[in-house]
């Protein structure tokens, strides 16, 4: 989790309660802007500045569109470089 004051860890406990948690913070793409409540814990062993927040709940307020490193008029030799992308494309 990172805005403007720095960067922080989330930790999702694995349980069946979380696990529809589990499933929305594997589709988010970076840029994502969430909204998470949980309790603050300090552990001098997370590298970001020793602090980590235990999830409780997690909100998607707007998810980010991941971003490909083609676009949809690049050339073809940057196409064929890319082609297992490019073969995912709606239109192919």
């Amino acid at each position: 989790l990172r805005d403007e004051s720095g960067a922080v860890q989330l930790v999702n406990p694995r349980t069946e309660e979380t696990e529809a948690v589990a499933e929305t913070i594997s589709g988010l793409a970076q840029g994502s802007f969430i909204t998470v409540t949980g309790e603050l814990k300090h552990d001098e062993r997370v590298k970001l500045g020793g602090i980590e927040v235990k999830l409780a709940t997690l909100e998607v307020e707007t998810a980010a569109i991941p971003e490909t490193p083609i676009a949809a008029d690049s050339g073809l030799d940057k196409r064929m470089d890319w082609r297992f992308l490019d073969l995912r494309r709606p239109e192919m």
